[in-house]
Parts: C-alpha cells; structure tokens; sequence
C-alpha cells in the first residue's frame, strides 16, 4: 500500500513533466507498471524506459548490474547549460554534455526533510559513480 501511494504521486509528478519542456529529456521512469500508469491516463512517450535503466546511460554495466544497482523514480537528462532549450536525442550528446538529474520522491516532515534528502543520496551514490565516470570518457 506504501509502495502504490508512493508511485501514484510518482506518476502524477512524471505526467506533469511529461508534458513540460523538458518532457522529452526524461529516459527513465521506476514508476509502476503499465496496467498502473494506464489507470492514472499515463503513457510513456517511447523514448523513456521504466523499471529498467536503459543499457546505453551506463554501457559499462551488464544487464545484471543494470537491473540490480539503484533505480530512481525518474532520471532527466539535459545538455550541459541548459537554460530554455532543449533536446529528445540525449544520446547523440557524448556524456560529458550530459546534466544528469535523479528525481526521487519522499514523504517526510514539511519541517524535517534533511533526513529523507540524505537517504535519497545514499540510496543512489551506487548510481551516481557510474554516471559520473561515463561522464569523464
């Protein structure tokens, strides 16, 4: 029940994003399945993979690891500056253009978030060296 109140705000963040100008740099979505995103009128444009990080944001990765390291509810990716452009083929940029933005979202105290922030960060530093050296190649 934690888990589908979780992927329902999720899915309302992400269909808003969807529909925003950066909507076209998410590539990835830990949201629920189809059947769920369905119910609350969400369909992934094709280009965003869900529920398993696509193999070209870390080719460094096996399968293996891919679908056992950390997945957030989203992942963004813009070009390195970017005010108000943007771009759909991230990946055609090399990945030292890439400013690669982890959305995770976490119910916590309105006075009380550092805790949830520092979980969120420890949750992903497993992700994050990996983006990070793909960055520096």
């Amino acid at each position: 029940m934690v888990t589908e109140r979780h992927n329902i705000a999720s899915r309302l963040i992400i269909k808003t994003l969807i529909k925003g100008d950066f909507g076209g740099n998410i590539i990835f979505t830990d949201i629920g399945n189809k059947t769920r995103m369905a119910q609350q009128s969400l369909v992934l444009p094709a280009h965003v993979a869900n529920r398993t990080l696509p193999q070209w944001l870390l080719p460094n990765l096996s399968a293996d690891e891919l679908r056992s390291c950390s997945r957030p509810d989203a992942v963004c990716i813009l070009p390195v500056g970017t005010k108000n452009d943007h771009q759909r083929d991230i990946q055609a940029a090399h990945p030292s253009r890439w400013d690669v933005h982890l959305i995770e979202v976490k119910y916590c105290d309105d006075t009380q978030p550092e805790q949830q922030l520092a979980r969120a960060t420890e949750q992903h530093y497993g992700l994050n060296t990996p983006l990070h050296s793909n960055a520096t190649k």
